[in-house]
């Protein structure tokens, strides 16, 4: 465990439009309250709001700290993937996908530079709503739901759908 390791490129997404390191410095040199209320494009918070956070089924939650990103604008050609198929991917992995290319590409590196090289990347995913939305019913899901959005499959994004699997660890 004593082993030096080297973090040689990076990359981000963070709400208050911190979507790049740089960006983020910027934002933590010139602090602000990137709090928004939450659009109803993402769920009808008022809908839900109790002012006691113990009431059941209810939040007392009206605002959230959201990336500003169109997550709907992810370039499937550029990754390697069906169009249909993009649509059953979490939007967490179409972030992640894109992110991680960002932070290769400012560390000099490429995916197929990689392939063999003793190189691990690590990922936590925290929601599945997306896909629990997904699989209510199977019939409308774009393809086979098992091959694309479980985010057990996250860290497979990752090597863009070009044989990387073999670089992940689930």
């Amino acid at each position: 465990m004593g082993e030096p390791i080297a973090i040689i490129g990076s990359a981000c997404r963070f709400a208050g439009g911190a979507t790049s390191p740089s960006k983020l410095w910027e934002l933590l040199n010139n602090p602000r309250d990137v709090r928004n209320d939450i659009p109803k494009s993402r769920f009808n918070a008022e809908g839900y709001y109790h002012p006691n956070s113990a009431y059941h089924g209810h939040s007392n939650i009206r605002h959230s700290y959201l990336l500003e990103q169109d997550v709907a604008a992810f370039d499937t050609e550029f990754f390697g993937i069906k169009p249909i198929e993009a649509k059953a991917i979490d939007p967490q992995q179409r972030l992640l996908m894109e992110t991680v290319y960002e932070g290769l590409e400012s560390a000099g590196l490429t995916i197929d530079g990689l392939r063999g090289s003793d190189t691990a990347v690590y990922v936590g995913v925290m929601c599945s709503d997306y896909e629990a939305n997904l699989l209510r019913d199977c019939k409308y899901t774009p393809v086979h739901p098992f091959n694309i959005i479980l985010p057990l499959f996250s860290i497979m994004k990752v090597g863009f759908c070009r044989e990387a699997d073999e670089m992940s660890q689930n």
